[in-house]
């Protein structure tokens, strides 16, 4: 049963009722690899090495013909504890986040190729990694922890995929699709892409068209409550997402004489996006229901240029990259239905015009200053810029249109960013090595519009420390702390209208980054013979400045800065093959994190943990391989925590049901051809949200209603081919 103090009140807690707890599958899975990890025979399997000091595991391309891979990502599926490390776009993300990875830094994607990150920040790696060829990888590297030269930092591993040399035919991969969803009809999607070595300089091509992963049908039941806990009111509502968008990416290398390289990448993307939402409202103790649509219309446009250029000068190497982004917006919003927020019209127009521009400049020099010391001197530059135009319009009676006045609806904001940066790798003995490091930054940000005009300036210390120990050749122990400061959004900067509530979201020109003091403590064991992989991570974050929502000085709920926060954690991950239980080719990884956090509530002046963020995080894949049947398949279930959010007139509780599932089956029905069937929350996938509405400020306590919203996600089905040529 549940214990609340009103129908979605924050302290509802499930009584009497145990529940399956995605950390006892973390428990089976240790106690697999314990035993297992007895086993005293350590010889890897055929294709397989590992660098002297341990830190390098290296899958030669002999290693995978027994799976018959397609595509590199096909290769990567078959190496432990790295299935977690490329990007997906199958699954929507929950937590908190504040803005987009800040500058090109040293962040950024696990997987490299041919030692290189991808000269881009909208170019997904993941995409890229299938469009490479299986027959043009050489070799597959997992780096565990901090190496110097490839300008990229993380608290995992690195994978890099290096490329062969030797091949001079043009090579080529292609898909086509199609995909099923409620409402919108089955859809078309397609991918062409072709790649070719020509001597020192070799390139990819590829085009991509569809809305492949792009659909949504949603069901949703709502209630709403009194604050006496009486039904006033039932809804109904169908809502579905359509988008469309053709693709078209370009990669390109020189190699030089003198062993100099240069790359270039080149991304541009033009799409739609329809929304539909249909909702039936009946009040209690009537029969008669009343109907309002909803739709949301947009087109976007973007683009993308990356390039870098390797120098070899000295006894070290200079690297300089470049990357120039652009993304433009323009969308509609069609209001009918019946408004809960009195600042907007029973029936509204509403336009979103954006633009968002980066351009960054990373230059920095690394060599070797004496035996075990490489020292990494550089700097950056950036400037990110946002112009965007809200309107609203009231429809009157005579089918007129009247623009709502809104403050700070019209805004060009600007920051310019420099940092100049030096890092030092200390090879401190055969198995351990430091990596110290100290950033400078500079920015500045000016606000620009109709009603807000104002500018400011930050300037940041960020020093960064990365240790790590290997124990033995299967062990390692990796310690990181780090300060870091946050990329703001924005967009936060200026007024929105808030589609899903009904209302007008106040921009702040006050807005400050978060920053933060980041510690993490890992410990990675890898079992013999190369059969899995089992890591456990210790995370704390002591937060400065942390956004969440307040009340905005016109009156709105917007994002603001609210004081200190804290958050800390542990990740359990696990990676396994199981020939030993029966299953040859068969990998099982599962990844679960558990977190809580502190803040003050902006409103109540209460310690309550940060909204939006999910107290644990549940993932597990399960891939099986079965060369004589020329068949793969594979079962995936993401399960997260309730999310909490709390806001200046409302408190909520999301949570997820149902957890989201898929199933993928893929048989190779010729040489070259692949029979491709997927299917997307087979099993639905359903949330619940709890909220509670409130008369002015949660502070006052003055409950209006409550309201209880199930939406459950309706299988969506793809089948298709996939080849290479």
């Amino acid at each position: 049963m549940l214990r609340c103090r009103s129908v979605a009140q924050l302290q509802c807690r499930p009584m009497g009722k145990n529940r399956f707890h995605p950390f006892l599958v973390l428990l089976a899975i240790a106690a697999a690899s314990a035993a297992w990890s007895q086993d005293e025979n350590v010889d890897l399997p055929d294709g397989v090495s590992t660098s002297d000091d341990g830190a390098t595991i290296t899958y030669h391309a002999s290693f995978f013909d027994q799976y018959d891979p397609i595509s590199a990502l096909d290769m990567l599926r078959w190496i432990p504890g790295t299935s977690d490390i490329i990007p997906s776009r199958r699954f929507g993300g929950g937590g908190g986040g504040n803005g987009q990875e800040r500058g090109f830094g040293s962040g950024g994607d696990q997987v490299l190729i041919d030692g290189k990150r991808l000269s881009g920040k909208s170019n997904d790696i993941s995409s890229a990694v299938q469009r490479i060829q299986a027959r043009t990888v050489d070799r597959v590297e997992v780096i565990r922890g901090t190496t110097s030269g490839l300008d990229v930092r993380t608290e995992g591993i690195l994978v890099n995929i290096v490329l062969r040399e030797d091949v001079s035919d043009g090579t080529g991969s292609w898909q086509a699709h199609i995909s099923t969803y409620e409402e919108t009809g089955a859809k078309l999607d397609g991918l062409l892409s072709y790649g070719r070595n020509l001597g020192r300089f070799k390139y990819l091509l590829s085009i991509e068209y569809g809305p492949q992963d792009s659909g949504t049908f949603i069901d949703g039941r709502e209630r709403y409550f009194a604050p006496d806990g009486v039904q006033t009111e039932q809804r109904r509502y169908i809502r579905t997402r359509d988008a469309n968008s053709t693709e078209f990416t370009g990669a390109a290398t020189w190699y030089f004489r003198n062993q100099d390289v240069a790359n270039f990448n080149v991304q541009v993307e033009d799409g739609e996006e329809d929304n539909h939402r249909t909702t039936i409202s009946t009040l209690t103790g009537s029969t008669e229901t009343e109907t309002a649509l909803e739709r949301e219309y947009g087109d976007w446009f973007a683009w993308e240029i990356g390039g870098d250029i390797e120098n070899h000068i000295g006894s070290g190497s200079l690297e300089t990259r470049l990357i120039l982004t652009n993304s433009e917006w323009d969308g509609t919003e069609t209001i009918s239905q019946i408004s809960n927020i009195t600042n907007i019209p029973d029936e509204a127009l509403v336009t979103l015009d954006q633009q968002n521009t980066e351009s960054i400049i990373r230059s920095s020099y690394t060599w070797d200053v004496r035996e075990s010391h490489t020292l990494e001197l550089g700097a950056e530059g950036a400037r990110n810029t946002l112009d965007q135009f809200t309107q609203i319009f009231e429809r009157l009676p005579d089918g007129s249109l009247v623009e709502i006045d809104v403050f700070n609806a019209e805004s060009e904001v600007v920051e310019d960013r420099y940092e100049a940066f030096g890092t030092h790798y200390w090879t401190m003995g055969s198995d351990r090595v430091l990596e110290t490091g100290l950033n400078y930054e500079y920015s500045r940000i000016e606000q620009s519009g109709i009603d807000v005009n104002a500018s400011r300036s930050f300037t940041y210390l960020k020093p960064r420390f990365d240790f790590r120990w290997d124990r033995t050749d299967r062990d390692q122990v990796r310690a990181t702390l780090e300060r870091t400061v946050s990329q703001l959004n924005f967009s936060d900067f200026v007024a929105n209208y808030d589609g899903r509530e009904d209302q007008i979201q106040g921009g702040n020109p006050e807005l400050k980054p978060e920053r933060a003091w980041e510690w993490q403590l890992t410990y990675e064991h890898r079992l013999a013979e190369d059969k899995g992989v089992v890591s456990a991570r210790l995370f704390y974050n002591d937060i400065d400045d942390h956004i969440a929502r307040i009340e905005t000085a016109d009156g709105n709920a917007g994002p603001g800065n609210i004081g200190n926060a804290e958050q800390w954690g542990v990740e359990f991950k696990g990676s396994f093959r199981l020939e030993r239980i029966g299953l040859e080719g068969a990998v099982i990884d599962a990844v679960y994190t558990l977190q809580d956090s502190e803040t003050t509530d902006p409103f109540t002046g209460e310690r309550r943990e940060m909204g939006d963020e999910s107290r644990y995080d549940f993932e597990l894949t399960y891939r099986h391989d079965i060369p004589a049947l020329r068949l793969n398949y594979a079962i995936e279930v993401q399960w997260q925590g309730e999310e909490r959010e709390w806001d200046f007139n409302r408190i909520e509780r999301d949570e997820e049901l149902k957890p989201r599932n898929y199933v993928t089956v893929q048989y190779r029905a010729f040489e070259q051809t692949t029979v491709y069937f997927q299917a997307r929350n087979p099993f639905e996938f359903t949330r619940r949200r709890n909220r509670d509405r409130y008369d002015g400020s949660i502070e006052d306590g003055v409950l209006v209603r409550s309201e209880i919203s199930m939406r459950t996600f309706e299988p969506e089905y793809v089948i298709g081919l996939r080849g290479q040529f």
